[in-house]
């Protein structure tokens, strides 16, 4: 049985948490942080980029502004990249493990308090773990506007927004490994029918992934029925990356198609800092597959055997109507209307069985069905 009081206190419980979330919205509006590097000179770099040796330590700090109008509380951490398109960067949030930078930074305050307009530099050390193998590693400091108000009234743990980072890039010097593994290419017949292209980056560099995906007819590879392009995605060592392509599938002209595909990928080394390519590959799979689009012949399959489905009852109704119908001879001085009031029945329903043309002439001695109903009976 269901705890009613139970479960109304914990419906009454969220509509609180809701409404206070809704009452603080100005206040989030009006709150904002600015992250930068500890030299804020025009031509500072816009991120982080230390060369570094296994087992070394590095120090150095972040300028945190409050660039809002009331008092906050900030959150610090480090966070590893997460693989994304180019010219955008992404990082994990403070919930998700953190195995690389993300786990490499730690700060000598990791929350800090500001008022509107105040600036402060937080001091953070990045330390490489003795045994960490070559490569590029990609990751972030980030920072957290923490709603204290929230956090206060609610019991669902401590709620941040405005989350801002500033990419940190560590170059550990040894061999270069430039390898990837193309993991998948395959076609996924759902709602929304798409591909799958799955790389993974086996190396110690960064990797850049491009190209496109051509669907043509089997029979006749030189008919382009639609051309995808992959978005250009970096890939970070260690990880793997899955980019999904949808087919439009209005384009396939008939009830069954066999189709062709084609994926040309373009994997390159990419320097993160400035995103120049090198060492370009270009690498090609096919696959081929069957789109049914049966609905084509079901729908108007279903819609001839509705028509037969009214045609047959309204058979059957006007065949039982007859059959319980009862014949009439037509007296002197007889007329529609006098038979219809005599029998208790409708004139139109007396028309309707006995196919009568206007004017309704009936003829002496004439033989008519009266349909039967329970007015007169």
């Amino acid at each position: 049985m269901l705890n009613t009081k139970k479960l109304m206190s914990g419906g009454l419980s969220n509509l609180r948490i809701i409404f206070i979330v809704l009452c603080l919205l100005p206040s989030i509006a009006h709150a904002g942080i600015s992250v930068t590097t500890a030299n804020s000179s025009p031509n500072a770099s816009v991120s982080y980029n230390f060369h570094l040796q296994p087992g070394e330590k590095k120090s150095d700090s972040v300028i945190i502004t409050n660039i809002g109008q009331e008092n906050i509380t900030v959150n610090l951490y480090g966070a590893d990249a997460i693989s994304t398109g180019q010219n955008s960067f992404a990082a994990k949030d403070s919930s998700n493990d953190q195995y690389t930078i993300g786990k490499w930074i730690t700060f000598d305050k990791n929350s800090i308090t500001l008022k509107p307009q105040e600036k402060q530099t937080v001091p953070f050390t990045i330390e490489i773990p003795q045994k960490t193998t070559p490569g590029i590693f990609a990751g972030a400091i980030a920072a957290s506007i923490v709603n204290q108000q929230i956090a206060q009234e609610t019991p669902i743990g401590v709620i941040t927004h405005s989350r801002t980072i500033i990419p940190v890039y560590v170059n550990i010097p040894g061999q270069e490994i430039y390898s990837y593994d193309w993991q998948d290419f395959s076609y996924l017949q759902t709602a929304q029918p798409h591909f799958h292209v799955t790389v993974k980056n086996t190396g110690n560099t960064v990797i850049a992934i491009d190209g496109s995906i051509i669907i043509s007819n089997a029979g006749s590879p030189d008919q382009i029925l639609q051309t995808i392009p992959v978005e250009t995605t970096n890939i970070y060592q260690g990880d793997s990356s899955t980019i999904n392509a949808y087919f439009n599938q209005s384009l396939a002209s008939g009830i069954t198609n066999n189709l062709t595909t084609e994926a040309k990928i373009n994997i390159s080394k990419i320097d993160v800092i400035t995103n120049s390519k090198t060492d370009t590959k270009e690498l090609t799979k096919s696959i081929n597959f069957q789109i049914n689009r049966f609905y084509l012949i079901y729908l108007p399959l279903l819609v001839l055997l509705g028509i037969i489905g009214v045609i047959v009852i309204l058979f059957i109704h006007n065949k039982t109507i007859k059959k319980n119908a009862v014949r009439y001879k037509v007296a002197a001085n007889d007329t529609l209307d006098s038979i219809s009031k005599k029998q208790n029945v409708n004139w139109k329903k007396i028309v309707q069985i006995n196919k009568l043309k206007p004017p309704y002439a009936l003829k002496l001695g004439t033989e008519i069905l009266i349909p039967q109903n329970h007015k007169n009976k």
